[in-house]
């Protein structure tokens, strides 16, 4: 009995290695997003309220 569920939590993680290969083989190159914001003007009352947002204290 529990050879049989030794095997099937080893079956388990074993499918669990072969989904986490596919995800990591499958990745693309990382992107630069130089350009994509081109034309846009940011002032520095938007920074400072980005800032505001993202670092509450």
């Amino acid at each position: 009995m529990k050879t049989k569920l030794a095997y099937k939590k080893i079956s388990g993680i074993e499918q669990e290695i072969r989904s986490l290969k596919k995800l990591f083989l499958s990745r693309k190159k990382v992107v630069s997003l130089r350009g994509m914001l081109k034309g846009i003007s940011i002032t520095e009352d938007e920074i400072e309220d980005a800032k505001r947002s993202l670092f509450r204290a």
